[in-house]
């Protein structure tokens, strides 16, 4: 019997703790499966909208669909390969060149890179620098907290302003479950609690 997404999130946070700082990292497959669905929350500045993530694969594109009501409110889409994982676009309408790396394998919990590339809005390219660390991490997710590798990535923009545009993206991700939650500062996705599966 396979466990539902949601429930598997259940499972792993009523288990035991592991400190996971300079943990190896040897598969991508660990970190985000090929199924990765179930009932998340879009939380866009103050105002919360329930949805269901459904991911799509075509060969190591990942495109995890935000959708509610059978329409698509957000897309987040991925490169899931033997090297690691990476983002090519943050949300409907901005892309990543090239794809910028969360986790690259193998590696160590706890190590930093770089990434030099470009932004893409529209038609437009915007270059872009970044600095991704990662960290351990054990957020109370409204299912209950997990253990996962949390991606910090800053995001320097050189959008020809006096002042480079600075971002922070944050990704979560465990082992078994995949991408948890990622929050890009006025947008945010986790998984939604029980108790509000009929909304």
């Amino acid at each position: 019997m396979r466990l539902s997404w949601l429930a598997a999130v259940a499972l792993l946070a009523s288990g035991c703790t592991q400190d996971m700082t300079g943990a190896r990292i040897d598969r991508s497959g660990n970190y985000f499966p090929e199924t990765f669905s179930g009932p998340v929350t879009l939380r866009l500045a103050n105002v919360e909208v329930p949805g269901e993530a459904v991911l799509t694969k075509d060969g190591s594109v990942y495109s995890l669909a935000i959708q509610r009501s059978g329409v698509i409110l957000e897309e987040e889409v991925y490169a899931v390969d033997t090297k690691g994982i990476s983002a090519v676009q943050l949300g409907t309408g901005e892309g990543l060149d090239p794809a910028l790396p969360l986790l690259q394998l193998p590696m160590h919990v706890g190590e930093e890179f770089d990434w030099t590339g470009a932004v893409i809005v529209g038609k437009t390219k915007i270059p872009a620098e970044a600095t991704i660390s990662t960290e351990r991490s054990r957020p109370d997710l409204p299912t209950g907290p997990v253990e996962a590798v949390h991606v910090v990535v800053m995001l320097r923009m050189m959008d020809g302003t006096p002042k480079e545009a600075l971002r922070r993206l944050d990704f979560w991700f465990a082992d078994g479950l995949g991408p948890i939650k990622r929050d890009y500062g006025n947008q945010v996705r986790e998984p939604r609690a029980p108790s509000t599966l009929g909304e």
